[in-house]
């Protein structure tokens, strides 16, 4: 419960600062690391929380592109396998 009330602080956080200034404040470095994080999050989702989870990675792995670059097209590629991060298109394990 609290990876989950964590997770909500750093999401709301993150939509209060503007996309810009997100973008400038990280490296590649923690952009990386906070992909890895979201995806650690996403990954022990269920029903309740699998679309703020998602959303929460695909926020971060769009903030890891802008940083780092996407030159082989593999983070696109993973953002847009994502769809909409909806609960309905997904097998998900209910808790």
């Amino acid at each position: 419960m609290k990876k989950i009330y964590i997770s909500i602080f750093c999401l709301a956080l993150a939509f209060s600062c503007s996309e810009d200034d997100i973008q400038s404040a990280l490296s590649c470095s923690e952009a990386t690391q906070n992909t890895a994080a979201a995806l650690t999050n996403f990954t022990d989702a269920t029903s309740g929380d699998y679309e703020a989870f998602c959303n929460a990675y695909k926020l971060t792995l769009q903030q890891q592109k802008d940083a780092c670059g996407d030159s082989s097209g593999t983070i696109q590629t993973i953002i847009d396998g994502l769809g909409d991060c909806s609960v309905d298109d997904v097998n998900v394990e209910e808790n």
